[in-house]
């Protein structure tokens, strides 16, 4: 385990990783660059799990994402002919 604490770090780069990170919309809408990134890491999830079938409720909570959120996403990505969505409303590979 690493054990570095702020007295470790030069006084001039105090607070520049958080500047550097993305900072969450006040709206809690994911930024259009987030947005696109969390749509791989979900179209890479389904293919290399070929058998996964989730609900958006399901899928949020596997993926960590916002449920409402996470549905704009999988709607895109059916949109796409990436996933499938089933008429009982779980998303699937296509």
């Amino acid at each position: 385990m690493c054990n570095i604490g702020t007295n470790d770090v030069p006084k001039a780069e105090l607070g520049r990783i958080i500047e550097c990170m993305p900072q969450p919309s006040p709206s809690g809408v994911p930024a259009p660059s987030l947005h696109a990134s969390i749509g791989r890491r979900i179209a890479a999830e389904f293919r290399e799990m070929p058998g996964l079938v989730l609900t958006v409720a399901q899928a949020s909570r596997f993926l960590d994402v916002d449920p409402a959120a996470c549905e704009r996403i999988l709607s895109l990505l059916v949109q796409q002919g990436i996933l499938r969505r089933s008429p009982g409303g779980c998303y699937a590979s296509a």
